[in-house]
């Protein structure tokens, strides 16, 4: 059964500015989608996967980051102390990582350097816009906005734990007054939180572990989680879809590609397109556990998993 779901209350957060963002380019989803097993040379466990096109992707796992060049996949040397949870950028030369200890890494298209900060915080997850619209997990139950090398932390709901961020400066309700707003979607154990210029709304949807937000404007958003958990926000309330996943599965992924269209991953290297209200599995050769997923512009997609899995679509 679908449910209409509408928020309860509101909590002060500083939202998101500028128009634009570097993890809302899609591609375009295809029910004919194949998936070809690519050559990691590691058997890291990888978590997450983003890039800037599909000649440049990043993997991360275990504290390590792998980079893609078109060609071959290889790790990047970073101090061993150093270990990374999460990237974001808006461009091949402004790319972002955060890990463990308040780490925080930067890089310019050559070299990466660190940014320093007082936070010994674990951070999980990154979104933003650009360099004054940043977004960091920083807590277990709070967020904190990343401008010029300060943090500042805002607190969410105690029962609230954050894991994982999306933004996106779109077009307000009604649409005939033409308003840019500004958006960022937390999920995290307990529920979904929505910022809209300046105020945060958090709401229980049910006992569920949201893992994976994503996007192509604030009327499309897939949020994802445990167990088997789809929800899709059209700008004005979440609606639980059924899916096809067992209740065993958890969804560890989603990247959507148009108007009610995404694809998810789960464990046991499950794959599943939708297309609005048809969903498709997707044969991806493994039974590995896949936990992210991401799309260029160009439409390939990357999924990366247990094992060194990384998956790259191939479209006939």
């Amino acid at each position: 059964m679908q449910k209409n779901i509408s928020f309860n209350y509101f909590l002060a957060l500083v939202a998101l500015l500028i128009l634009g963002c570097g993890n809302n380019s899609t591609g375009t989803g295809s029910e004919d989608t194949k998936w070809v097993s690519m050559d990691s040379h590691t058997l890291t466990n990888f978590h997450s996967v983003w890039g800037t096109s599909s000649n440049n992707v990043y993997a991360i796992g275990e504290g390590n980051i792998f980079h893609y060049n078109g060609s071959d996949w290889s790790k990047i040397e970073m101090p061993s102390s150093y270990y990374i949870h999460a990237l974001w950028g808006n461009s091949a030369q402004n790319v972002y990582a955060v890990g463990k200890s308040g780490l925080i890494m930067h890089f310019n298209g050559v070299t990466w350097e660190r940014i320093l900060t007082n936070s010994q915080d674990n951070f999980s997850d990154i979104a933003g816009i650009n360099n004054s619209s940043i977004f960091i997990q920083d807590g277990i139950n709070s967020v904190a906005s990343f401008n010029n090398g300060i943090l500042k932390s805002h607190h969410l709901n105690t029962k609230f734990s954050v894991l994982s961020l999306w933004g996106i400066s779109d077009l307000a309700y009604p649409l005939t007054e033409k308003i840019s707003t500004n958006y960022l979607l937390v999920g995290g154990s307990g529920g979904i939180a929505l910022s809209i210029n300046n105020n945060i709304g958090t709401q229980s949807v049910t006992p569920s572990i949201f893992r994976d937000v994503h996007g192509t404007s604030m009327r499309n958003v897939f949020i994802v989680g445990y167990p088997a958990r789809v929800v899709y926000f059209n700008g004005i309330s979440f609606e639980i879809l059924a899916n096809p996943f067992s209740n065993i599965y958890d969804i560890q992924g989603v990247w959507t590609t148009g108007y009610k269209s995404a694809y998810f991953v789960s464990t046991f290297g499950k794959i599943y397109y939708l297309n609005e209200d048809n969903w498709i599995e997707q044969n991806s050769e493994t039974t590995d556990h896949l936990f992210g997923i991401w799309g260029s512009s160009d439409g390939t997609m990357f999924a990366v998993g247990y094992n060194g899995t990384i998956l790259k679509s191939v479209t006939e």
